[in-house]
């Protein structure tokens, strides 16, 4: 489950391992959830294409998923 905070959001994982997602992070993930490219987050979040990636390779760390569609189904 995910549970938001004004902070933070806290995601467990198949492992049951709580795992923290910024504000940012969990913005990223709802926009490429809804199948928008990074450079479209990006304008959408008025940030870099490259800042999108990088939150994106976070989440991916934090969640030890491979890609981005592994990343999306895992939540």
């Amino acid at each position: 489950y995910i549970e938001l905070t004004t902070k933070n959001t806290t995601y467990n994982n198949p492992d049951n391992e709580k795992i923290s997602l910024s504000r940012r992070e969990l913005d990223c993930l709802h926009w490429l959830a809804k199948g928008l490219s990074k450079k479209e987050i990006g304008r959408k979040l008025f940030i870099s294409d490259r800042t999108v990636e990088a939150h994106v390779n976070n989440m991916r760390i934090k969640t030890h998923t491979k890609n981005s569609l592994n990343l999306v189904g895992s939540i």
